[in-house]
């Protein structure tokens, strides 16, 4: 995924806006144009791309997903995506997590 130049300049200048706007927020950072994106979510259920219908997630959902993920270079993941409705209820996060480094570059935290 890469942004043009032009979305970064505009939303630099969105950011810059509100920055000025608050300048009693200490939270404000300074704006660079350095964009991170992530990959974050915690969804039971799962759309299909071809039938458009949603089903429960599944461990193979997120399985899918990891190796999505794993296409678009310098991207990170913050949550599971999906959490496996397949697996026992008290053991979804750590599924979640195996599943995960099982099919990723590399492990990324898990906090369901």
């Amino acid at each position: 995924m890469k942004f043009t130049d032009k979305v970064i300049d505009i939303t630099l200048e969105c950011i810059n806006k509100e920055k000025g706007k608050n300048q009693q927020n200490t939270r404000v950072v300074e704006a660079s144009r350095e964009i991170s994106y992530f990959v974050f979510g915690q969804a039971t259920l799962c759309c299909d791309v071809y039938s458009k219908k949603l089903s429960l997630a599944t461990s193979k959902d997120s399985a899918d997903f990891s190796r999505v993920v794993n296409c678009f270079e310098g991207s990170g993941r913050s949550h599971p995506t999906f959490i496996p409705t397949d697996a026992p209820l008290k053991t979804r996060d750590v599924q979640a997590y195996i599943t995960i480094m099982l099919n990723s570059d590399k492990p990324y935290r898990v906090s369901c």
